[in-house]
Order: structure tokens, then C-alpha cells, then sequence
């Protein structure tokens, strides 16, 4: 004769089961989904140095920290990077700098160059020179993340090794003289007209507004005073 015996049967809820069987990534860079540096190109001196940073973002925009990058070089002869982003100017010419987290990558371009200089200018907080090509370059202490002289933004707290070395001042100019002021500069330029960039609260640009600038700005000859 048959005999039964009673069973229990456990269900366990769906979401449970594809957990259980699926898993979940324990690799933080997978969960990047862009990351860019702060410029496309960047220059050095030779025997410089220069600290990269880049910005990594997920599939929602959140920053995901950058400390998943990294650093390589396409040709350390010229420029070489280490582990946390310094890149040092090795040799002249031009080097890619790739950044990488996980599956994705970000380039920018470094050029090493040497400085023949003709002309120096002391400024309050920054200083500027001239080269024999006409090429302006400045360093110093930017104000408030942006700096007087025409260079890209940076972070206060980036500042010591941003700009312990002469950076190139923004745009296709050439100039005859420089003058570099308290929190402006003003040069006047080979074809002729004078140009100013940095703080401008009190009309210091002379271009008949009071917004600062990161890039030189021609001075305006109209006779107008703002």
C-alpha cells in the first residue's frame, strides 16, 4: 500500500533567483561611460612638467572618480606621463597623451618646446615674456580659476603645478611688447593694434565693457571711455 508524505516547496521571488544566478560586476571602471580631458592640446617646456587631469563620467552624468584613468604616452621621447597624469617635457615635438578607463579613452596633444625669449615683463601676481617670433607666454597665480594671461582654466588648488612655467597665451597673436599689470596684460601687437585680457571690473581691457577675459581682446581706439 502507497503512503504520502507531505512536502513544503520554497519559492523564492524572481528578482532573487536572477541575482543569484547572475551576479554583479565588482569593477568600478565599468560603470564609466565618457571621459575627456580638459583641453585637446596642451604646451610644455622641455625638462617641464605639467599635472593632466580628465573627467570621467557614467551613463547618468555622474562623475565617477578619475583616479581609474590611466596614462600612456605615443611617444615618451618627447613627452612622458607617468601613473597619476604628470607629463614631463622630454624632447621637442609633439606627443598624444591617451587616457584610459575600462573600454573607453581620451587623447589630447602636448608639444615640448624651447623658449628663445627676447623680453621679459613683472607683473603683480604673474609675469610674461616675449619670444624672438613674437609668441607671448606668461605664469603665475590665476584668480579665481581663470587666469590673467589668456591660458586655460584651472582650480586654485591645481595652481602650483599649473603655472610654475611659462604658458602660452591664447590665440594666433604676435607682438612687438608686452606688459604684464596687476591682474591684467596688455601687449601691443605686430600688425598694430593693442590688446588686453584678464580681470576688467573696472574697465582695465579698454574695450568698452567691465567682463574679464581669458583671451586677448583689441583694445578699442573709438575715443569711447566706459
Amino acid at each position: 500500500m502507497w503512503s504520502f508524505r507531505p512536502c513544503r516547496v520554497l519559492l523564492l521571488p524572481i528578482a532573487v533567483v536572477l541575482a543569484l544566478s547572475c551576479g554583479s560586476s565588482t569593477d568600478p571602471s565599468e560603470n564609466a561611460w565618457s571621459v575627456t580631458f580638459d583641453s585637446d592640446s596642451a604646451g610644455l617646456l622641455l625638462r617641464g612638467t605639467m599635472q593632466l587631469t580628465v573627467d570621467v563620467r557614467d551613463r547618468q552624468g555622474n562623475k565617477v572618480s578619475d583616479s581609474l584613468a590611466s596614462f600612456s604616452s605615443s611617444n615618451a621621447q618627447v613627452a612622458a606621463v607617468d601613473a597619476h597624469g604628470v607629463v614631463t617635457g622630454v624632447g621637442e615635438g609633439t606627443a598624444t597623451i591617451t587616457a584610459r578607463v575600462g573600454k573607453i579613452q581620451a587623447t589630447t596633444a602636448v608639444t615640448v618646446s624651447t623658449l628663445d625669449v627676447t623680453s621679459v615683463s613683472i607683473g603683480y601676481r604673474h609675469n610674461c615674456a616675449l619670444t624672438s617670433a613674437g609668441r607671448a607666454y606668461c605664469w603665475g597665480f590665476p584668480q579665481d580659476g581663470i587666469d590673467e594671461y589668456g591660458g586655460q582654466r584651472y582650480n586654485r588648488l591645481r595652481y602650483a603645478a599649473s603655472y610654475r612655467q611659462p604658458q602660452p597665451v591664447k590665440g594666433d597673436f604676435t607682438f612687438r611688447s608686452i606688459a604684464a599689470g596687476n591682474l591684467h596684460t596688455c601687449a601691443l601687437s605686430i600688425a598694430g593694434p593693442a590688446y588686453c585680457w584678464g580681470a576688467n571690473d573696472r574697465g582695465l581691457l579698454g574695450n568698452g565693457t567691465t567682463s574679464r577675459s581669458d583671451v586677448p581682446t583689441e583694445v578699442s581706439t573709438d575715443g569711447t571711455c566706459q
